[in-house]
């Protein structure tokens, strides 16, 4: 019989801003690549938003939560506090000298992106 992973503790979620802008696109890229990969699994930023039920669940029930957020706007840092989850890390693009406007969607950005979830969900 195979555990579900959402109630042993072992699952990791990553929430991306997924915005329109270059940023928004390059966390949205590293989000859906890290759980193709199996890395995490990828929340729905809009659910969360709306507190449905089935992902709320999910996200009380994560043991690592990494919110990507592309500018300053902070959407997903913000959109997980406002639904009352304050335990998450947040990886900010500016950090990794990546600017709204002015960053290629590119392998290179989305796997730096990738790198710097990897690390986190590792500890």
């Amino acid at each position: 019989m195979k555990e579900n992973k959402c109630c042993d503790g072992s699952l990791k979620l990553i929430v991306a801003c997924s915005g329109a802008s270059d940023v928004g696109a390059i966390t949205d890229q590293a989000a859906r690549q890290l759980s193709r990969k199996k890395v995490a699994s990828m929340s729905c930023l809009a659910a969360i938003n709306n507190r449905s039920g089935f992902v709320m669940d999910s996200v009380k029930a994560a043991s690592k939560i990494v919110a990507i957020d592309g500018c300053s706007e902070n959407c997903a840092n913000l959109t997980l506090e406002k639904a009352g989850i304050v335990n998450f890390h947040q990886i900010l693009l500016s950090d990794l000298g990546m600017e709204k406007g002015h960053s290629m969607v590119n392998q290179k950005h989305i796997e730096k992106v990738c790198k710097e979830v990897e690390k986190i969900l590792e500890d």
